[in-house]
């Protein structure tokens, strides 16, 4: 059985949470809505457009493992998740 770098790092059950896949994503995702608002402030992108984006970047709104599979074969996790994120966005 392998295992993965990350999990070596969950040596507590507050490390495995904090290093969890859900957490990680939660990570990424509050990422990019911090991102939305600098432009929605800096007037890059429409403030209605940055609201949209953090009201679709759910975690719950996600399937992990369709995620991770999109990941594996894209070579990064955030370009399935920003597809997602963008066609529950209302001004998508």
């Amino acid at each position: 059985m392998s295992v993965r770098l990350i999990e070596s790092l969950a040596t507590t059950q507050a490390l495995a949470e904090l290093f969890s896949d859900q957490s990680v994503l939660r990570a990424m995702l509050d990422f990019e809505v911090a991102l939305a608002r600098v432009e929605a402030g800096l007037k890059i992108i429409p403030q209605s457009a940055a609201d949209a984006i953090a009201a679709a970047a759910q975690v719950r709104d996600f399937d992990m493992a369709s995620i991770t599979g999109e990941a594996l074969r894209s070579a990064t996790p955030m370009a399935c998740c920003w597809c997602r994120v963008q066609a529950a966005s209302p001004v998508s």
